[in-house]
């Protein structure tokens, strides 16, 4: 089975869509832009598909933000959020992954901000309320490609 979006080598590496069939060829993209670019120009197709590589893509965005204090943290990723969701505006599960995303910012509040940094689980999230995700661990922000939970 050819993987249609994963974390690799420090990359989201998407299966380019726009090419199928003829051909199977792989996209990395290593920051923000890249994935919404990859979103924007159908590379990425099928609406799961289009969710989980947005939240990927905050995620791996999220990851370059130093910010020192929540508020900021919050700021500069809903930014990304804004950025990601301006791609296909009408694509239901990618609105939900951003939705879904930024009502983590709020819970990331109660937490230590040198721990979202790191990109930790956070085993104390909230479950979704609509039933899309099986649990917590699954609503938080991706760990860091490379870290192993304790």
């Amino acid at each position: 089975m050819v993987p249609t979006v994963e974390w690799k080598d420090g990359a989201i590496r998407l299966l380019d869509q726009s090419r199928l069939p003829e051909s199977v060829e792989f996209l990395d993209c290593r920051d923000y832009q890249t994935v919404a670019d990859a979103i924007r120009s159908l590379k990425v197709r099928g609406a799961p598909a289009i969710g989980v590589t947005a939240a990927m893509g905050i995620a791996l965005g999220a990851q370059t933000v130093t910010a020192s204090d929540h508020e900021a943290f919050a700021k500069a990723v809903l930014v990304i959020c804004n950025h990601l969701a301006a791609t296909r505006p009408t694509a239901v599960n990618l609105v939900w992954a951003i939705e879904r995303m930024k009502r983590m910012l709020t819970f990331l509040r109660t937490q230590p901000i040198a721990s979202i940094r790191l990109g930790r689980p956070v085993a104390d999230a909230p479950p979704s309320s609509d039933g899309h995700c099986a649990g917590p661990r699954q609503s938080c922000v991706p760990p860091r490609p490379g870290y192993v939970a304790q």
